[in-house]
Formats: C-alpha cells, structure tokens, sequence
C-alpha cells in the first residue's frame, strides 16, 4: 500500500491558503491512542491493518524502524531496525507476514529492496529488488495471493519510469525480469500498489496519449493460485483524465481509488467487479465552510466489506505575516461509494497520517498511525 506524505504537496506547487479558519462537521470521537516513539526527527512511512495485526514504519536519525501487534494494537513490540540508511518506505501484510519496500542510495549506486519477517517475530530477510547506478526511489509493495508485486520510479534518459516487478511470497527477487509500465509524470510521485488473492492493482500518474497534464492510470494483473500460477496482465484504465498523487485499496472484489482533482479537491472512484468497471468520480471533500483556495490531499484509503475510510488533510500556507502553514487531517468513512460519507476530525497539524481497519471482537474497528511533532501514536476507534 501506499499513502502519502504530507511535503509532497509542494512540490506539486498546490498549496494555497487558508482564508477562514475551518471547522469539522463531524465529532471528532473516541480513540485509544498508544505513543509508538517520541524522538526528535521520528518520520512516520507507513502503517499497515490487517486483521488483528498491525504494523507502523517510521524513520529517524540513525535508520528505518518498526514495531508490530498481533493484538489489534492492545500491545506492540519493541522497535525493530530495518536499514539503517533506509527510506520511503512502504509496507504490507500477509499471511501473516511483513514486507517492507525501501529506498537506499549506497556508495556504488542505488537500491530497492524488500526486507520480510513474521508479524510479531524478530530478525527481518532482505529480499533484495532493483540496485541501479540510475536514480530509483518511491517504492511500493503488495501481496496477491501467492505473489509479491512491488512498484518503483526509475531514471531512465533523463525521464521517471514506472517499474514493476514480482516474485513469490517469501522468495527473494531474481536479478532482472523488471516491466516498464511507461513515463511517470514529472512530480516525482511513485506508484501505489493494492492485491487480493486473484489480482494485482497499480495505480500511477502518467502522461498519456493525447494530455498534456498527468492522468490517473490504473494497471491490473491476474494472479493464479498455487505457487507456480502464472500471472497475467489486464492492461490499464484511466480512472481519471487529470489529478494527482493517487491511493489505492482493495478487499475482494471491490477497489477504491482516490486522489487530488485538478481544483485541489478529492475525488474517488469505486469498482465492484476487480477493476473491470467503474463508478462515477464523486468528490469526497466538502466545499462549505468559509474555504476559500484550500489544498485537500489523500493520505491513504482502506476497504472492508462495504465500508471505505479516506484518510485526507485540508492544507494550506497564509499569505500574510506571520506567513504560516497549517492543516486538519480527517476520515471520512462510507457504505455507499462515497454517494455520501461520514468526515471525522482527527487531528490539526499532523505531519502524516495512515488509515485502516483491524478486528476488535471480530467486528472491524477504525485505526491509524499519526505522526504529530516528535511523536508517532496508534490510534483505534472506542
């Protein structure tokens, strides 16, 4: 999975300001909230939710960390080094398995790797991916049914390239057998990447055909059963003709995208058939409020059964003195394809935010990891 940070905004030259201070039009509600780590300089990469497992990635000074529960966050593991010159990192849950895609330059070139251990087990394989003397970077990982599939950026004459490569759960990478899925779009925003157990979804900005700014590109493949299943690819659809800085989920049949419209907004579409057709683009933000030339932005999107959680932030940067950026971040949750949804203020001024779902009771409850200041928190709805 993927979500994204909240300094990507920039460098799509996207934030404007805030006007009117804004307020939720939902209660804010109850959450256990469980600190994770306090340091200076603590980056959150990633969270994944599945089940009773949950597992949050952060950076600092000093390398790429970890920590793990196999109780729906009721109690984590001490921290765990991934790399210690790892970056953008990315993870995803599996069979009970933790993968974590990361970016590292090293003194001979760069490197994208994979590094894997058991939800609550120590001492993490690496599984190698991509070394390059190009430039790679933006990586992401997911699981689909027996395959693991992971998504880069890589420089190739002067120009981002979309990547994709897979493997079988587990095994380690071999040397090659890279797809080139065609040019990224110029943003620097790398791919992210869903699975279920039959398919594989990637969706990316890419320049298509005909546009000159980036669309919204969705790339699917067909995955076997068994260990030595073939897997086909379904080819692309354009889910959107113009937007940036995609998310992606999927849980059965069902997949959800989201990502910034062209007028700073978020939109989302949702299929019900593995991607093979799609609902409406439906804006996800309200416009009311007193907002006026606001940023929304997609942090990470979720499914399980029906119900959709859009984790998003509203921000912006004043224009007068004193010259300050700020932003809400919010959920917004949906059983109908976001025809109409519920938003949750979950916090002001965070610097990333991850959304999902784990089981409480065998009911699945909403959780998240929050990078706020020093602090990385778990959060989980009461």
């Amino acid at each position: 999975m993927r979500h994204l940070l909240r300094g990507t905004v920039a460098s799509l030259a996207m934030i404007a300001s805030f006007s009117v201070a804004v307020s939720a039009d939902g209660t804010s509600g109850s959450w256990t909230s469980t600190k994770l780590r306090d340091t200076s300089g603590a980056q959150l990469q990633d969270a994944d939710f599945r089940g009773r497992k949950v597992a949050v990635a952060w950076r600092e000074p000093g390398g790429l960390w970890v920590r793990t529960s196999t109780d729906a966050g009721d109690s984590f593991a001490a921290r765990e080094l991934v790399a210690g010159k790892g970056r953008q990192a990315e993870a995803d849950i599996c069979r009970g398995a933790l993968y974590v895609a990361y970016r590292e330059n090293l003194a001979e070139g760069n490197l994208i790797a994979i590094a894997t251990r058991e939800v609550g087990g120590r001492g993490f394989v690496d599984l190698g991916v991509k070394f390059s003397r190009q430039r790679v970077s933006q990586p992401d990982v997911a699981c689909a049914g027996e395959r693991l599939f992971v998504g880069w950026l890589q420089r190739v004459g002067g120009r981002d390239r979309i990547m994709v490569k897979h493997t079988y759960t587990g095994a380690a990478f071999e040397r090659g057998g890279s797809t080139d899925l065609g040019r990224a779009s110029d943003y620097g925003v790398g791919p992210a990447l869903a699975g279920v157990s039959d398919r594989a979804y990637l969706v990316s900005m890419q320049h298509t055909s005909g546009g000159f700014a980036p669309s919204i590109v969705l790339h699917r493949w067909s995955v076997g059963s068994g260990a030595l299943a073939p897997v086909s690819y379904l080819g692309t659809k354009r889910i959107s003709k113009a937007g940036s800085r995609p998310v992606i989920a999927a849980a059965g049949d069902t997949v959800a995208v989201a990502w910034q419209a062209s007028n700073n907004g978020v939109k989302a579409r949702v299929s019900h058939d593995r991607g093979a057709t799609w609902g409406p683009s439906r804006r996800v933000d309200p416009v009311a409020g007193g907002i006026e030339d606001a940023a929304f932005s997609p942090r990470s999107i979720a499914v399980k059964g029906s119900r959709i959680v859009l984790a998003y932030a509203l921000e912006g940067c004043s224009f007068a003195p004193p010259f300050e950026c700020s932003s809400i971040e919010y959920f917004a949750t949906t059983n109908d394809d976001f025809v109409t949804r519920k938003r949750t203020r979950l916090s002001k001024d965070a610097d990333d935010l991850a959304a999902g779902f784990v089981k409480v009771s065998g009911e699945p409850t909403l959780a998240a990891a929050l990078d706020k200041g020093s602090r990385i928190r778990f959060l989980r709805a009461d």
